[in-house]
């Protein structure tokens, strides 16, 4: 099955810039901003992994085959814990971390994104490298 070569999941909740469409990417996100339950660290889990659920079984078998594979980026959410959440569910749901994309504002005071992603796994593996236990 084909892959597609980078699929970008924003996962923000802002729109993209076309400047992140000029990188290559093919830009998914869910219908529906995602909105969290932040009144408890259970409910934030539950509704984040609640959420990317229904969105990757959205996605075509192209898309799903992407994240298998990792070819993809993330632009996360901003709140922090629900970011780490969402990470910690595509490593369970692909068995690696994903690389993560952010934007910040520039003199412009649009948003742009930074040059490269963020390689979570290649920051795991050489820490794993080093492990002391």
């Amino acid at each position: 099955m084909p892959y597609l070569a980078m699929l970008l999941l924003n996962l923000s909740g802002h729109p993209v810039s076309k400047e992140i469409t000029d990188h290559g990417y093919e830009v998914t996100e869910p219908s529906d901003p995602l909105q969290f339950d932040v009144s408890s660290a259970s409910h934030l889990a539950g509704e984040v992994e609640r959420l990317m659920g229904i969105f990757i079984e959205g996605l075509n078998p192209a898309q799903k085959q992407a994240l298998l594979v990792g070819k993809y980026v993330i632009l996360p959410p901003g709140l922090a814990p629900a970011a780490i959440v969402t990470v910690a569910y595509l490593h369970g749901v692909t068995g690696h971390f994903p690389r993560i994309l952010w934007m910040v504002r520039g003199q412009d005071q649009e948003f742009h994104p930074i040059e490269n992603p963020l390689p979570v796994q290649a920051v795991r593996d050489a820490a794993r490298a080093r492990r002391f236990i």
